[in-house]
């Protein structure tokens, strides 16, 4: 199957971690792509699986980088999960996750509860304590019920690549015998269909661009749009060969893709 030029592509879901930047170092071309898709009139969306702050947080850091992105052009997996339990009519939780993101979940009327919550929530969480598995553990060995951000086992940084929240949530999975009932971060098509209310596009008119293949480029080839994979990140040319997903395009920098947006 042919796939869509990225010309007749209206709006872009962007990852940030790997793909647009990695710690306080933009990745080459990132500045120049925002520049030359938003003077074609693109639709941006930036997306993360990153739960460890909220999107306020993100855009900040783009702008100080060089992107002047605004706040509601960028969606978290841990927005995804608040927006996710509200449906379940969720009204308490004990969050395995940052002081961030304890706050969206009091701001989305949440409330906080180590005793008795309706849900056990694990994120990335970057400030995690032996207290806060000892607890959530205990909770869901009494089956309470059982959610998580995100999947990703590791999150890329300039340091290396560090535990996130798939590696906090294999040690919870041994220790308890549970897995979540959801992860609603990328791949899941949750993920996707709330960013696409953000941009308001239909899926077919859309691309998801990142470094990762088991979440990027597998929620894109769930959802029917196009992907493409940035080799700047986690995975690699043989990774990429080897996928057993569908992948549209494979670029080695995001300043590869500036001509495909106009040909």
């Amino acid at each position: 199957m042919t796939p869509k030029p990225l010309a007749q592509i209206d709006g872009l879901m962007i990852d940030l971690d790997g793909t647009t930047y990695l710690g306080d170092h933009l990745l080459p071309g990132a500045a120049e792509f925002y520049h030359a898709a938003r003077d074609l009139g693109k639709r941006i969306l930036y997306i993360t699986n990153n739960s460890s702050h909220g999107p306020e947080r993100y855009a900040n850091n783009l702008r100080s980088l060089g992107i002047p992105v605004r706040d509601d052009e960028v969606f978290t997996a841990g927005e995804a999960t608040l927006a996710y339990l509200k449906q379940k009519a969720c009204r308490s939780a004990f969050p395995i996750a940052t002081a961030d993101f304890r706050r969206m979940m009091v701001d989305a009327g949440i409330e906080i509860d180590d005793r008795h919550p309706d849900y056990v929530v694990v994120g990335f969480d970057t400030e995690l304590t032996y207290e806060k598995l000892k607890t959530g553990c205990l909770l869901l060995r009494k089956g309470t019920r059982f959610v998580a951000t995100h999947p990703d086992p590791v999150c890329p940084t300039a340091e290396g690549e560090v535990p996130d929240a798939g590696a906090i949530l294999a040690l919870i999975e041994t220790a308890t015998a549970r897995t979540p009932e959801m992860i609603v971060g990328k791949p899941n098509p949750i993920m996707f269909e709330l960013a696409m209310k953000h941009l308001r596009l239909p899926k077919g008119s859309v691309a998801m661009i990142g470094d990762r293949l088991a979440t990027d480029v597998a929620m894109a080839e769930h959802a029917g749009a196009t992907s493409v994979l940035v080799l700047s990140g986690v995975s690699t040319p043989d990774d990429a060969e080897k996928s057993r997903h569908r992948i549209d395009y494979v670029v080695q920098t995001m300043a590869d893709i500036i001509p495909m947006l106009t040909s």
